[in-house]
């Protein structure tokens, strides 16, 4: 393909909805540039261009990706990365230690027999989290209520939040019924830092969701020392 065509190509995969199926992108190519070029050819440019194929992060119908852009750009317009300190909680059972992909021949299903089928115990976590990773960590078993998330900040978060606009002094999380108390913005504003509460359904923007996402992949790469 010539360069003129990758553009286009570009271009497409850049408008398309991520979910698009290489056939598809394949016929919205033929039908805006007239030319009709096999689907390995479409799947061998793409490869070159740096697109590459993968699990797709779905966002809620319900969120507004505007509200989402203006929330983004006025956090790093008014702020700097050092001055933000994310929180949120995540909630697992013993299910979570099992795997979801494995190798088998071409045509065959992979197969293994350490699954965990009972739910077992449910332990939560409540976390804090900036630019430099993980800075504490609250446990519980069962999940968290209002009672339970109030103590568990007095541990990981109002210890380490500062007067705005030092380090540390822009809280973020999302909009959960148990964030949005009165009693937890009282606390946090009475150490003089600020809170941000991210846009409805947005939970994508606070990056501890990645952070937990890693320690997951922690988790059932080692799920023999868990378990």
């Amino acid at each position: 393909m010539t360069d003129e065509q990758c553009i286009t190509l570009m271009e497409l995969v850049t408008v398309l909805d991520d979910e698009a199926m290489l056939q598809e992108i394949h016929a919205q190519f033929c039908a805006k540039t007239g030319l009709d070029p096999h689907v390995s050819t479409i799947c061998r440019a793409m490869r070159q261009l740096g697109l590459t194929r993968k699990k797709l992060h779905r966002l809620a119908i319900a969120c507004d990706q505007a509200h989402a852009t203006r929330f983004y750009i006025s956090v790093v317009t008014n702020h700097v990365p050092g001055q933000l300190i994310f929180l949120d909680e995540s909630s697992k059972d013993w299910r979570a230690l099992n795997r979801s992909y494995g190798y088998a021949l071409r045509g065959l299903k992979p197969r293994t027999g350490h699954g965990i089928f009972t739910r077992g115990e449910r332990l939560s976590t409540l976390a804090t989290f900036d630019l430099n990773g993980f800075i504490d960590w609250y446990s519980i078993t069962g999940t968290f209520r209002s009672e339970s998330f109030l103590d568990g900040i007095e541990q990981v978060l109002l210890l380490y939040i500062n007067p705005f606009p030092a380090p540390r002094s822009v809280v973020i999380l999302d909009n959960a019924f148990i964030h949005k108390r009165r009693a937890f913005a009282d606390a946090v504003r009475r150490k003089g830092s600020i809170v941000l509460w991210l846009p409805p359904y947005c939970w994508h923007l606070n990056p501890i969701e990645e952070a937990f996402g890693a320690v997951r992949q922690w988790l059932m790469k080692n799920k023999r020392l868990a378990t």
